[in-house]
């Protein structure tokens, strides 16, 4: 029987299915299953992208990364010039090889000073040029129980040159003049003898130095590799002849 408080219900179908259902139509039935699509494919396209960004390789910082690029820079140049190497220094260049000789041009002694003019010719043996010539000397007396090596440093500058060419020489030429109290006279008898020493010292570009002793003295007759003193009893005046020897100190 039917029920009084509302409308008879058929084989237990609600009534507001049945009023949905009634309700749509076939465009609306597209609409909202394309609406649907389209939410799948959003939740699917979000699960694509979150698994890639899981999977994906770590950021490299910065400094890690210009690392990276230096260490590969290198490789590649080492692969590609396996054979290069650090240029070498440039060797220092070889000193020049120099002679000296000393010409005695005049001499003189007075009552208080021995005084020299000298001709230095300086030669250069070396295939290379000699730079930055500074030269110098001093005057000094022979003493009996040694004392006679060259100064280390002092003496009266001669002067300067420039360059000496391979194979070429030049000539320097000035006075010396040494105080006769600084002469210790040795003894030949009665005689008082003086043996004067003229150092010289030379200077070239690289820092390299040579330094040469010279005897002076009168020529001897029996030898011409030797000199003799000069005799200090004699009148004061002019003492001409004299030579100058080199002489190797360490040996004298």
């Amino acid at each position: 029987m039917p029920s009084a408080d509302g409308p008879d219900v058929a084989d237990g179908a609600s009534p507001f299915w049945e009023g949905f259902a009634a309700s749509l139509s076939p465009t609306r039935i597209y609409a909202l299953g394309g609406t649907v699509l389209l939410v799948l494919l959003a939740l699917g396209f979000l699960v694509w992208r979150r698994r890639r960004l899981a999977t994906a390789r770590p950021e490299l910082s910065a400094p890690t990364l210009a690392a990276g690029v230096r260490n590969s820079i290198a490789a590649t140049q080492l692969r590609e010039a396996p054979g290069v190497q650090q240029p070498k220094p440039a060797p220092m260049p070889e000193p020049p090889r120099l002679d000296l000789t000393l010409e005695i041009v005049s001499a003189a002694r007075s009552l208080m000073m021995f005084t020299l003019e000298y001709r230095l010719t300086i030669a250069n043996r070396s295939d290379h040029a000699a730079r930055d010539i500074e030269v110098s000397g001093q005057l000094t007396s022979a003493q009996g129980a040694g004392a006679n090596a060259p100064p280390v440093a002092g003496g009266q500058p001669f002067g300067s040159i420039d360059r000496i060419g391979p194979h070429q020489s030049r000539v320097l030429g000035g006075q010396l003049q040494l105080p006769l109290a600084q002469v210790q006279a040795l003894r030949q008898g009665a005689k008082p003898l003086f043996i004067p020493l003229m150092h010289v010292r030379v200077l070239s570009a690289g820092g390299h130095s040579l330094t040469r002793s010279f005897v002076v003295g009168s020529p001897s007759s029996a030898s011409q590799g030797r000199v003799h003193p000069i005799r200090l009893d004699t009148p004061p005046g002019g003492l001409p002849g004299l030579r100058a020897r080199e002489v190797n100190l360490e040996n004298a």
